[in-house]
């Protein structure tokens, strides 16, 4: 399937050039009707091949003969001529061709997206000669190649059977355009000067989760460079040169950026020349960290720091990639945040434990009074601070909701279908069933790390009710029992972490917000 912004591009295109298009019919058909007595003979060896396919592609047959049916006479590509064959005599047995109306689809010339006017004549069946003429292709790459009239508005038709095709990858695209534009021309113009690139930050492509929906804003052919803060000055004539030099393009994809809509949303815009209105960036390590965390971690890393930072953010300055680092900086502040010491480890997840402590015998007690939706409520609650110990557990970041699911479900974590039972089940007593056996599974993975003394995974009463618990303070009090860091140790509550303490979206994306509750680490 084309791209969202392909997609659009080429039905405005499209809509663009109907009347244009409609215009020139009758001059084309005309045309069409002079030469018919020439090609079509050629016309006719050309679909015996397109039948027949090449050595071993019987397979190919049905789908090439569909083409050939369907596709439109291609109007004002080159005058590149191929060669006629005269090996192969016409066959008096193909099949007649049905008249189509006329239609518009698109071709990929070498990946880039090119917009090229595809028009098939109604009183013309000369679809062979106009596949010789393709300047870019032959005419088996033209039907590998050549997306249906389904990409053009929205579908995902494609040519051949079994044949799908992936959208590119975010983090692929900003490799791309570092190595083959941005690092050429920075050496050519800038020789001497050290530069970091990364793919780093917002956005579904940094963690690797971005798909074609992806691509509706925000996304594209992105790119951050790093230089040393007596070079940042270099900035603003770095900006200007790539707008002058950079391609049009970069794996398909147009480097240029549409302006920034009422939502602030930007996406991928293809130009006929530039300037280019490129997404490349121009910043220090520091006072990239510094927007991002709200503290420079070259600076160095408190426990209050690690404490009131959301995983999310600390996992979107550690995931992506770095391209190339000269300097050093920014390989450098990764591997120090690439995970907590171990005792804001330990603490950290004694803030999980304490919410599961929190709620585990709530859940039954309300469903055995008849609150199903009570219940219910309180088993989702519950699931949360299990799966980020399951994060925790695995010494890896949670990210934010949308991708939580997906990046837990890539831990492999044996409590998962215990998890997907509790929240699925219609009564109370099945819930607790389904989250007992997920607590066991997490006691024993706790004590498979060895951080603390055993403690019993074994579930219990809750008191004298007819409640089964694991009993969640028994494993905060191991865990903070276990901390030997007297800046850790000084924390004296065990509501734990920030995202142990909210889950509200404002809080956890703005430093300026966060840097407020400092309070609960720092006193």
């Amino acid at each position: 399937m084309l791209p969202v912004f392909a997609r659009r591009a080429a039905a405005e295109r499209l809509h663009e050039r109907d009347e244009e298009d409609d215009r020139h019919d009758d001059r084309f058909c005309r045309n069409q009707e002079e030469q018919h007595a020439e090609s079509n003979v050629w016309e006719r060896s050309v679909l015996d091949r397109l039948d027949s396919g090449p050595p071993g592609d019987d397979d190919d047959r049905e789908p090439r003969r569909r083409v050939s049916h369907e596709r439109d006479t291609i109007a004002d590509l080159s005058t590149h001529e191929s060669k006629r064959s005269g090996e192969h005599e016409a066959a008096d047995d193909h099949e007649e061709r049905d008249e189509a109306e006329p239609l518009q689809a698109l071709i990929l010339a070498d990946a880039p997206v090119a917009w090229a006017s595809v028009r098939k004549c109604p009183q013309s069946s000369d679809l062979a000669e106009s596949l010789s003429k393709c300047p870019h292709h032959s005419w088996e790459g033209i039907i590998q190649e050549m997306p249906t009239i389904d990409d053009v508005r929205g579908g995902g038709g494609t040519v051949a059977q079994g044949a799908v095709e992936e959208p590119i990858r975010g983090l692929d695209l900003s490799r791309r355009l570092w190595t083959e534009a941005v690092e050429p021309i920075l050496e050519r113009r800038f020789a001497g000067l050290d530069v970091a690139a990364a793919l780093i930050g917002y956005g579904s492509e940094v963690l690797g989760f971005d798909d074609d929906v992806s691509q509706d804003h925000h996304w594209g052919a992105r790119l951050f460079l790093f230089v040393r803060r007596d070079d940042l000055g270099r900035a603003e004539a770095i900006g200007e040169r790539l707008a002058n030099e950079l391609p049009l393009e970069v794996g398909g994809v147009p480097t240029n950026f549409a302006p920034p809509t009422e939502d602030g949303s930007r996406m991928p815009q293809a130009i006929e020349r530039g300037p280019v209105a490129h997404w490349v960036e121009v910043h220090t390590v520091g006072e990239f960290m510094l927007s991002e965390l709200g503290f420079d971690p070259l600076e160095g890393v408190s426990v209050a720091d690690w404490l009131v930072t959301p995983t999310q953010k600390l996992l979107r300055v550690t995931a992506g990639e770095v391209f190339a680092d000269p300097i050093g900086g920014l390989t450098a502040v990764r591997a120090r945040l690439g995970w907590y010491p171990h005792d804001v480890w330990l603490q950290v997840m004694a803030g999980e434990w304490r919410r599961i402590a929190q709620f585990e015998h709530l859940h039954g007690r309300a469903g055995s009074r008849g609150d199903e939706l009570g219940s219910r409520l309180i088993t989702a609650r519950l699931v949360e601070p299990i799966m980020r110990l399951g994060f925790l557990q695995a010494r890896r970041y949670a990210p934010y909701p949308k991708w939580f699911g997906s990046a837990y479900a890539m831990l492999d974590r044996p409590e998962r279908s215990a998890l997907k039972a509790a929240l699925a089940a219609s009564n109370w007593q099945d819930r607790e069933a389904a989250l007992v056996e997920a607590y066991k599974f997490l006691a024993v993975a706790h004590n498979a790390l060895h951080i603390t003394p055993l403690v019993d995974p074994e579930p219990r009463q809750f008191f004298g009710r007819p409640f089964r618990i694991i009993g969640g303070d028994r494993f905060v009090a191991a865990l903070r029992g276990a901390i030997e860091d007297p800046e850790v140790r000084r924390v004296e509550h065990e509501a734990g972490a920030i995202d142990s303490v909210s889950t509200n979206v404002d809080l956890l994306t703005r430093p300026a917000l966060w840097a407020r509750v400092r309070s609960l680490y720092t006193e």
